[in-house]
């Protein structure tokens, strides 16, 4: 009999009876008769069978009974005319037992054979078990072991396990959670009763930090013997975005990591259909990426056009930009297909217009299409039936044709390769010709450009190299290492950048550069209804859109959907819920210690200073603890820097918001520096401050009383003969623009509530997630729903950028930079000087630039790394060789008479 043991995370356990028993006397023999076996005395396993049989010369009759004198009737049989007699009996358990054959004829007793039996432990074994490794999953380890990793969510937080094994046995199930802890009491079928076991769902299976390991054990001990089997199982489970989901990646995480259109929105992804091209996989990661770690593919995509009586087109992403790669069959100009591939030929253009906008002009006027092209109306013909039109390239007729009413006009050009490609397509819905007016209806237009890009195999993009090119797509891989240094920007490909945090703790994230004019999205990782788990949660590591400091790994926001179930496309009231808490960041004068931050609405906010355990602000001999947050304000840092500056006696330190820190005069020891603080002009402070102290203004912002409002550090106080100086090594301010929080308070759909170390707000009603929505959540953060059957939607914010301001910082020095002297560190964005932007030297501040995004500095001969941080640009590194200086050789001539 084998035994079938279950759990279910939770476990169910079908108990199995145990029986005992005794032995008694040996048998005797039988007249006129033989049986089996001959010999009395057996050892046999338990759940085996043991077949006795008695055969007679004549017919006769056999009694079968036990050790208690009962009668055996199962298992018995008789044969040849009341001849041949069997028993065929089954050993229970490992006491002794006895079958006693009791032989009669028509003559009477023939006599009495007694069998005693010792039940014999078998080996214990499991003949089955379930999850094995040939379930979706599952690997086998050396040990035997099956070993699985999940995503933590509520799809996979359950599973089945079981066991068969070959005898009775009781079976203990056990779950222990990372640190060795039972996280379910031990389940167990003592064998005592015939009683199932059931255990609750277990459904507590987290991820720490990044990853968690839970253990599964059954262990089998036999009822019958002594034996023992344990047969185990481990689950791995970790976060979402271990393999894929963020923007950020950082150490922890698997070192094989994913990228696509859902959680990157650099990607090109098309909402409405929920279709998207590109991926970016690195493999070994590590802060050197070896060659051909980067991969990259793309592939086109069918979409359809506005104007639907044309069908479909191919778009492919290609480097974070949308391209057309072509018509295909479901194409239908002019009644007939067209199947023109670019991508084939190694060609992509970019979509300029997609539209079913319907239009009207006049004979006289023009559409005015895109890249220089205008769509000019000559002259509609006086039966209304057919229009001359004239295409204009930059002021040049280029082509011309007549058209009637439902007519396509079609422009052909050769991009590249591909020749006669429509890259100018416009349906003529209606030609009217009036008595005093003449005009055309213009009801879809579409225009890819003619600047078009080339790609083929071996063709390279920033640290990127082509290394396939088809009608079926593009895949691409780094052609040589790339080094992951702290603070490091990376021109990956186009205009993806990889962002390296300035920390030891490797940390990365692939972002856009958005210096060119327009208004960019930055969105979140997207809800798609079809993928089998689908996000709920936004932090900082999948919505770009987020307060997040890449270089101290800090963000503080997260916006979740308690209730998962949106099958109604409604998000119930109280169940979108967001939490910002305060967390610590370093001064950049670290004498000071730290201060909080919060992310608020997607903004960074100061909420106070703090003194908790190792964690705390310090300023001259005080431990400060004043907490905005806790009188519900919050304000903006507007300065945080350790750079070293250098001031005379009548000059001035200038601060933010109209402040000025006025060096009055330095005392006549040269110990001692009187300052006086102006806003806008008006004198609200005054002090005496020696060297390597700290000159703290302190006022209310609202009910906070006494807030440090500018903290500077004087690290020397100097007189000279000539010249008094102080020099000035630490510089914080905040704004005393604060922004005040009340519980109740609105914004957007969410409603505030204010804690003394957590902002929370909730939906104060139902929010739908109707079709091509946009939903002002709160603030700058909205969701956008798409256009669609299927609910997919994603949190965003909008960024406008102007013309040419650029986020990407860049450094430029001389050609040559000689030991001893000055030269000129100049940093810039796109095409503009960028001031306010701190310098550094091997980590060393030396200055920020002024308003010609200049700054000077000279050192001895060496090799060194200049890098330009900035808040809200990428941060800019370079390395400088300074060189001894030349050996001057002069040459004298003296005229000589030849």
């Amino acid at each position: 009999m084998k035994s079938h043991k279950k759990m279910k995370l939770i476990v169910g356990i079908l108990l199995l009876g145990l029986f005992c028993g005794t032995a008694f006397a040996a048998p005797d023999t039988i007249t006129n008769g033989t049986y089996t076996p001959t010999t009395t005395t057996i050892n046999k396993e338990v759940n085996s069978n043991q077949e006795f049989t008695i055969t007679l010369e004549d017919e006769g009759n056999v009694t079968w009974t036990d050790e208690n004198n009962d009668e055996i009737t199962e298992g018995t049989s008789v044969s040849d005319g009341n001849k041949f007699f069997k028993l065929i009996y089954t050993v229970i358990d490992t006491a002794v037992h006895s079958v006693k054959a009791s032989v009669s004829n028509a003559s009477g007793d023939l006599g009495e054979v007694t069998w005693t039996i010792q039940g014999t432990a078998p080996a214990l074994e499991i003949d089955d078990f379930y999850p094995t490794k040939s379930e979706e999953g599952w690997e086998e380890e050396d040990d035997g072991d099956l070993i699985k990793t999940v995503t933590q969510s509520s799809t996979n937080s359950t599973f089945d396990f079981n066991i068969t094994v070959n005898q009775n046995c009781t079976i203990e199930w056990n779950v222990k959670d990372p640190d060795g802890n039972s996280v379910v009491d031990t389940v167990t079928d003592d064998g005592d009763d015939g009683d199932g076991v059931t255990y609750s769902e277990f459904k507590d299976f987290k991820a720490g930090e990044v990853i968690d390991t839970y253990t599964i054990t059954a262990t089998a001990t036999s009822t019958v013997g002594s034996d023992e089997k344990v047969k185990t199982w481990i689950v791995n489970v970790v976060r979402k975005g271990y393999y894929l989901g963020n923007r950020i990646w950082e150490e922890g995480m698997s070192t094989t990591y994913t990228w696509d259109a859902l959680s990157y929105s650099g990607f090109f992804y098309n909402l409405d259909d929920g279709k998207s091209s590109e991926t970016l996989t690195i493999e070994a990661i590590s802060r050197n990426i070896d060659e051909g770690n980067i991969k990259y593919s793309t592939e086109p995509m069918e979409t359809d056009f506005e104007y639907n009586n044309w069908g479909s087109y191919q778009v492919i992403g290609f480097m974070a930009e949308k391209y057309f790669a072509g018509y295909n069959e479901n194409t239908t100009i002019e009644g007939e297909s067209l199947d023109e591939s670019l991508i084939k030929e190694g060609v992509l253009a970019k979509v300029l217009t997609d539209t079913d906008d319907k239009e009207s002009a006049y004979s006289g006027s023009s559409f005015i299409l895109e890249d220089g092209y205008a769509l000019n109306i000559v002259e509609v013909d006086i039966k209304g039936d057919t229009v001359w039109i004239q295409l204009e390239k930059d002021g040049d007729v280029v082509d011309d044709d007549f058209l009637a009413s439902n007519d396509d006009y079609v422009y052909e050009a050769d991009l590249g390769d591909a020749e006669d490609v429509p890259i100018i397509i416009a349906h003529v819905g209606t030609v009217f010709a009036g008595q005093e007016t003449s005009a055309v209806f213009i009801e879809g237009i579409f225009q890819i450009s003619d600047n078009y890009v080339e790609i083929e195999s071996g063709d390279s993009f920033g640290e990127m190299e082509i290394t396939s090119a088809s009608s079926s797509g593009i895949k691409m891989e780094n052609e040589d290492d790339i080094d992951l240094d702290e603070g490091d920007t990376i021109e990956l490909m186009g205009k993806i950048l990889i962002q390296v945090a300035d920390d030891s703790t490797l940390r990365f994230a692939p972002y856009v550069d958005i210096s060119e004019p327009g208004t960019y999205e930055l969105r979140g990782t997207v809800y798609d209804e079809d993928e089998d788990d689908p996000i709920t949660t936004w932090d900082p590591y999948n919505f770009e859109g987020f307060y997040y400091n890449i270089d101290e790994g800090i963000g503080t926001e997260e916006l979740r959907i308690e209730d998962s179930d949106l099958s109604d496309r409604e998000i119930a009231e109280g169940q979108l819920v967001y939490e910002s808490t305060p967390q610590p960041v370093e001064f950049e004068h670290d004498d000071w210690g730290y201060f909080q931050v919060i992310g608020f609405m997607a903004e960074k906010y100061f909420t106070g200073y703090i003194d908790e355990g190792d964690k705390k602000t310090t300023v001259g001999d005080e431990d400060l603890d004043v907490s905005l947050l806790s009188d519900n304000i919050l304000s903006k840092v507007l300065t945080d820097t350790d750079d070293k500056e250098s001031m005379y006696s009548g000059s001035a330190l200038i601060l933010e918001e109209g402040y000025a820190l006025n060096i009055k005069e330095v005392d006549i020891n040269g110990e001692v520096v009187w300052v006086q603080l102006e806003k806008d002009g008006d004198n609200v402070d005054d002090a005496f401050v020696a060297s390597n102290e700290d000159y703290v203004y302190e006022t209310d912002l609202g009910d906070a009383e006494d807030v440090p409002l500018i903290i500077v550090h004087f690290s020397n106080v100097f007189a000279g003969g000539e010249t008094n100086a102080v020099f000035v090594e630490g510089i914080f301010q905040i704004s005393d623009d604060y922004l005040e929080l009340e519980d109740g308070d609105t914004y957007g759909e969410m409603e505030l509530s204010v804690g003394s170390n957590k902002i929370t707000m909730e939906n104060e009603d139902d929010i739908n997630l109707d079709e091509d929505e946009t939903i002002d959540i709160m603030g700058e953060v909205k969701f956008k729903t798409a256009d669609d059957n299927t609910l997919r939607f994603y949190p965003f914010v909008e960024v406008e950028t102007e013309g040419g301001a650029s986020r990407e910082l860049r450094i430029d020095v001389p050609d040559e930079i000689i030991e001893g002297k000055e030269f000129t560190i100049e940093v810039t964005a796109g095409e503009d000087d960028v001031e306010g932007v701190t310098v550094k030297v091997d980590g060393k501040t030396v200055g920020k630039t002024d308003e010609d995004g200049e700054v000077t500095y000279s050192d001895d001969a060496g090799t060194y790394k200049v890098t330009a941080e900035k808040d809200g640009y990428t941060t800019a590194n370079t390395n400088i060789e300074i060189i001894e200086p030349k050996i001057q050789m002069t040459i004298s001539i003296s005229p000589q008479t030849v």
